[in-house]
């Protein structure tokens, strides 16, 4: 009653949301579904109805994890040389990307590392369990590259894992530091 023919009106809808889906959910692309309804109405002699629906997609929360491990799960050794690091000698380490993944399925993503001047490529140790991992010698960029990460990644599915192997041969100047 209070708006104007002719007039425009706007208004915030605020729709309270779980921080944790529930272990039963199995849908995939969940999304939220709004419908706005007006009362009839008599303008210019006619009866007037409106009705709206408007869809949006739920947010995913991906999740991901960084390691560089001398040693496996099992406390097997998965690097070599000195441990801790000795100056002039090459230590190697995996490295390990793990990723999970929230409520919607993501496309067509990538994760991008910049290997330190201090860290060399190996090439030894080079896996993915999705996707293909790449290192550009030119950039020292490390590209994990994923056409698609499921809904409920490490949750419902294993986690996505990418590893690889660098080495490090610490200098006199990196005495002391990380």
């Amino acid at each position: 009653a209070a708006i104007e023919p002719g007039s425009r009106v706007t208004f915030t809808l605020s729709v309270p949301v779980v921080s944790t889906l529930p272990t039963t959910v199995t849908s995939r692309d969940l999304d939220l579904a709004a419908k706005a309804e007006t009362a009839k109405v008599e303008s210019y002699g006619r009866s007037l109805e409106a009705t709206t629906t408007v869809s949006t997609k739920l947010g995913t929360t991906l999740k991901l994890v960084a390691e560089a491990r001398y040693t496996g799960d099992e406390g097997e050794v998965i690097g070599a040389g000195p441990l801790p690091p000795v100056v002039g000698q090459t230590t190697t380490y995996r490295l390990r990307w793990i990723l999970s993944n929230g409520i919607n399925d993501v496309a067509d993503l990538t994760v991008r590392a910049v290997l330190p001047a201090t860290a060399f490529w190996t090439g030894k140790v080079q896996t993915a369990s999705a996707g293909t991992l790449a290192f550009d010698a030119s950039s020292r960029t490390v590209t994990w590259t994923i056409n698609r990460v499921p809904a409920l990644t490490g949750t419902k599915t294993a986690q996505l894992v990418a590893e690889f192997e660098v080495s490090v041969t610490p200098k006199a100047s990196d005495l002391g530091l990380l």
